[in-house]
């Protein structure tokens, strides 16, 4: 029984350990209301499963470098792939060691959980893939792209230079972008999205109900495909580029785009 007991905490609890690629972790998902995973350069991939949760440890090539974590942390299973701080004695010694002063771990996970639970995942140089999700997704992404597909919960995303890509039929979409472009189709709600010099493309699988859409870039172009016969109400304005709009005026639901030299362009899905 004490046996029994011990083999069930080493599933549940396991922080800070290190690991070797391909190592797999299985836990129950009852009990458990979200996902927390992060990565340092290591690849995130999430996907929708029913049934208990799997977490596969990959890229974990140098052990010795990584510092892995997955533990529950009131009611939330927290995966953390981090470099482990470099042997700078007297840095550590009084605790002022920052991020610049870890090793390289490229160390990640592959993740199957149900598609319901909410799920934030960041990402520094690595990739991450987002599938196959019913609940909110709350994404964070440093240089590395971001791809996503059958994503029907609401998708904040935020990016210093990765790409962000794929189809989300999103209720909600909220999107910070530096340089990376935003390249979304099959949505479905509203938007809003702001881009420095990243391009922005946006394609509806279908008109919005409610809600509206705004989208601002710096220097970067946007353009924004609804299906043919959406009633629209566009503002758009852009300082040096060209503006194109292919619906006619007076329709009700809010577009509007902004663009400092950036061409926008609303057109009809083909």
């Amino acid at each position: 029984m004490k046996n029994a007991v011990l083999l069930v905490s080493l599933l549940i609890v396991a922080p800070a350990a290190r690991c070797a690629a391909g190592e797999l972790r299985v836990f129950p998902a009852a009990g458990v209301t979200g996902l927390d995973v992060a990565a340092d350069n290591g690849a995130v991939v999430v996907t929708g499963a029913e049934g208990k949760i799997e977490v596969e440890i990959t890229g974990n090539d140098e052990p010795e470098k990584c510092r892995i974590t997955t533990e529950i942390i009131d009611g939330t299973l927290t995966l953390k792939a981090e470099g482990v701080p470099a042997p700078r004695a007297w840095k550590n010694l009084f605790g002022l060691a920052d991020s610049d002063d870890r090793t390289n771990c490229r160390a990640g996970f592959t993740v199957l959980a149900p598609a319901a639970l909410p799920l934030e995942a960041k990402s520094g140089t690595g990739s991450l893939k987002v599938s196959g999700r019913s609940g909110p997704v709350r994404a964070k992404a440093g240089t590395g792209d971001v791809s996503v597909s059958a994503l029907t919960g609401s998708l904040v995303f935020k990016s210093g230079t990765g790409r962000l890509s794929g189809e989300a039929c999103a209720p909600a979409l909220e999107v910070k972008s530096g340089t990376g472009d935003v390249d979304l189709k099959g949505l479905c709600g509203p938007a809003e999205v702001k881009a420095g010099t990243g391009e922005v493309r946006l394609a509806w699988a279908k008109a919005p109900a409610s809600g509206e859409v705004r989208v601002n870039t710096g220097t970067a172009d946007i353009d924004l495909a609804f299906p043919e016969g959406t009633k629209l109400a566009a503002s758009l304005k852009s300082g040096t580029g060209s503006v194109s709009n292919e619906f006619a005026a007076g329709g009700t639901f809010s577009v509007t785009a902004k663009s400092g030299t950036g061409s926008i362009a609303l057109r009809k899905m083909k």
